[in-house]
């Protein structure tokens, strides 16, 4: 594995990366290379959280690598620390005949140090990490929280404008129904108006003697030349008159003989051909009732 890959794998796993620059030709080499042999070095070197990684300063790789790290003897010890920036810094640099002095284990406490340091940084990263997490957590919660809530004003919103909408189709069916109820009252009284003569004094004479639904009872002259729609005509007039109860459909009906008025061509007789005069007792009813 080259620097470039254990470089990549250090900011992936926020690992330390440990390079060795040495020179096979340097007298102390075998001496450091025990040294690194040692069982408790090995072991430390095992973790997980160094990548271990060991150049030939007579290589391409070894050249580049020592002029990173501003190397002015060997053999050398670095340990690099990742950074927020995608790059890596050096936290530990031991170099020349200060290493080749180094006990085993006073490479082990130097390095043991530096992975503690860096482990106390991984946490407050990782801390830091979770706390963005969970601000991003709460936040997310408050905007769905927030976007509930403004889709919930919209849908009152928009029951509201339903309702009003609705109330206002109800007011101009409403207003509909009345204009158009108050238009056929007045066409039938204009209608009865224009059916009705005054009440005769001489000549052919009918009397009609009208008992209404209240019991009530109205008596009235008629030409015996006039037809029976002209009593339906009065009685309109009449109830229209006097602010009584107004009956759209009037129906007419006699007793003895039992007879009823309500065709057209009933409406079309006059009192004489209906055997109406010179007087008879109507009884009026509401046929839509």
């Amino acid at each position: 594995m080259g620097f470039a890959a254990c470089k990549d794998e250090s900011l992936h796993s926020n690992a330390l990366v440990l390079v060795y620059l040495h020179s096979p030709l340097h007298r102390d080499a075998d001496k450091v290379a025990a040294t690194f042999c040692r069982e408790e070095i090995i072991s430390l070197l095992s973790d997980s959280h160094i990548i271990p990684l060991g150049v030939s300063i007579h290589s391409a790789q070894g050249a580049q690598l020592a002029q990173l790290l501003n190397a002015v003897a060997y053999p050398l010890v670095a340990v690099l620390q990742p950074t927020r920036g995608n790059t890596l810094e050096v936290i530990l640099k031991i170099q020349g005949p200060v290493l080749v002095k180094l006990s085993a284990m006073a490479l082990q406490g130097h390095l043991q140090n530096t992975l503690r340091r860096h482990q106390l940084v991984i946490a407050e990263l990782e801390a830091r990490r979770l706390e963005r997490e969970e601000e991003n957590q709460l936040r997310a919660q408050q905007d769905a929280e927030y976007e509930a809530t403004l889709e919930a004003d919209r849908q009152r919103q928009r029951e509201q404008e339903d309702e009003r909408e609705r109330l206002r189709r109800e007011q101009e069916e409403f207003e509909k129904v009345v204009r158009e109820e108050q238009e056929a009252k007045d066409n039938r009284i204009d209608a009865a108006r224009s059916l009705l003569r005054g009440e005769p004094s001489d000549g052919s004479i009918t009397q009609i003697r009208f008992v209404l639904p209240s019991g009530r009872k109205i008596v009235r002259k008629f030409g015996s030349d006039e037809k029976v729609k002209v009593l339906k005509a009065f009685l309109t007039l009449h109830f229209h008159e006097n602010d009584l109860d107004e009956i759209p459909n009037i129906g007419l009906s006699m007793n003895y003989p039992k007879k009823s008025f309500d065709s057209e061509d009933d409406e079309d007789l006059t009192l004489q051909e209906a055997a109406l005069s010179p007087q008879a007792v109507l009884m009026v009813q509401d046929l839509d009732a």
